[in-house]
Formats: structure tokens, C-alpha cells, sequence
């Protein structure tokens, strides 16, 4: 699952990605999964998800609304057609990005400003919204968990850090 996600064109994927829904005459929602082979750099299909996914948020700011598509389809309305979308707006869930960042900057695949500049162009944060903050405010325990922040860089994981908030 992605931490850090990013709208971007990529055409050959569109086109294998539709030749596959097409071709099992899926109708709605879904979400294929792929992954470029770095061994034979060919993408290669990893999962199907008939459903909207964490990141939908994402899709909806830039410009295509899947949860309404489907809702006017299934109420027998017509969606909008949309041939065009927001590009390079990303989406972060900070608290897996950060968890990944420790990962890969201990085995020194990532250093600490390769991170802070693969932040740079954030627009969604996937449990911040300004009309919404308490699932942010109780994401962070209403900022106890950045004291606990150093804990997380001693112990490693997130699950670590987790158990320490349990009563």
C-alpha cells in the first residue's frame, strides 16, 4: 500500500489497465494494481480490487469523482464524462511515509533530504481535513504521540510504538 501517492500519465498503463477491465467485462468500481518489474521492466498485474481504496480521496481532487460516477450510475443517472485529470498532486498518509522513510534510511536506500523533497507537492493528507480534524487530532492522540516520536526511532516500528499506547 502506498504512503506517498502521486497523479501522474502514464498512458501504457491506461491502456493495459482498460484492456484488462474490458476483457473480464468488469463493470464499476476498481482498482488495478501494478508493478513495474525492475528484472524485465514489464508491468505486471497484482491485484484487483472491486472497491475505492484508501487514497480515493486523491482521485476526487483531481477531478474525477469515483464514488459519485457511481452513485449517478447506479441510480440510473449520467456521470459527467471526464477525459482529463489534476496531474502531480500527491497524497500522504505521514505516519506510513514516515515508517518507511526509517526503513529505507537505515539501510541507507533513502537519505533524510531525499525524503523531505519527495514531500514536496503534497495537497492531500489522508486523515487531515480542515471541516474534519478530529480523525486527525485521534490519529496523533492529540499530539501525546510526537513525544513518543523518539521511541518510534529507537524501537523501529509502529506496532512497537503502538503497543506503548495501549493502557
Amino acid at each position: 500500500m502506498g504512503s506517498c501517492v502521486e497523479s501522474i500519465e502514464y498512458p501504457e498503463l491506461l491502456d493495459i489497465g482498460l484492456r484488462y477491465f474490458r476483457g473480464i467485462n468488469y463493470r464499476g468500481i476498481g482498482s488495478a494494481e501494478f508493478k513495474l518489474d525492475e528484472k524485465d521492466n514489464i508491468l505486471k498485474l497484482i491485484e484487483l480490487n472491486p472497491r475505492l481504496w484508501q487514497q480515493n480521496i486523491l482521485s476526487t481532487i483531481c477531478g474525477m469523482n469515483f464514488p459519485m460516477v457511481q452513485y449517478l450510475d447506479l441510480t440510473g443517472e449520467q456521470p459527467q464524462s471526464v477525459n482529463g485529470f489534476k496531474k502531480n498532486i500527491k497524497w500522504l498518509n505521514i505516519y506510513m511515509d514516515f515508517q518507511s522513510f526509517w526503513h529505507y534510511r537505515r539501510g541507507k536506500k533513502l537519505t533524510s533530504l531525499e525524503w523531505i523533497k519527495s514531500l514536496k507537492g503534497v495537497k492531500v493528507l489522508s486523515d487531515f481535513a480542515w471541516d474534519d480534524i478530529k480523525p486527525f487530532l485521534h490519529e496523533f492522540q492529540y499530539g501525546l504521540l510526537l513525544f513518543k516520536l523518539p521511541l518510534f526511532m529507537i524501537l523501529g516500528s509502529k506496532r512497537k510504538l503502538m503497543a506503548l499506547k495501549r493502557p
